[in-house]
């Protein structure tokens, strides 16, 4: 699956939609990754990666298939845990703050990414569960969705 992360800081935007503690607390470094590390049983994804992204600056991750840039931005989004490092987005450890990360952070992908392993229930709850919905009411907006689905089909 290709998918394709886009990490833009546009500088007469980027205290938008911050507090005033939060613009207070801004750091240079937006992305601050340090020493960051991935490993799969044997396999090393990420290598003692070390880099910063400056407020305002575009930056792109390139690399051949298989040099670990899926997993690293797995990491930055808080969808995998590192096995040494630590990654920072605007002065938060991932691993400590995944949802206030996740509040900050889009996602576009170039294809629509559900699970093929899991039924479209789960698929529905697991991308709700990443935007930190209440169990209750994502409850109700997957069985809502299901119900829609099934009333489209039988018209």
């Amino acid at each position: 699956m290709n998918i394709i992360y886009t990490f833009v800081n546009e500088p007469q935007n980027a205290n938008r939609g911050f507090s005033k503690l939060e613009k207070d607390q801004m750091v240079e470094h937006v992305i601050e990754i340090t020493n960051l590390t991935k490993e799969y049983g044997e396999l090393k994804a990420v290598d003692n990666v070390t880099l910063n992204i400056e407020r305002g600056e575009i930056f792109g991750l390139l690399g051949p298939n298989g040099a670990g840039k899926t997993t690293t931005i797995n990491i930055l989004v808080g969808l995998s845990l590192p096995t040494a490092g630590t990654v920072k987005i605007a002065g938060l450890d991932v691993t400590k703050h995944p949802i206030g990360i996740r509040k900050r952070l889009g996602i576009a992908a170039q294809e629509a990414y559900f699970d093929h392993h899991l039924s479209i229930k789960d698929n529905l709850f697991y991308h709700g569960l990443l935007y930190n919905l209440p169990r209750k009411e994502l409850k109700k907006r997957v069985d809502s969705a299901l119900q829609w689905e099934q009333t489209r089909k039988i018209q």
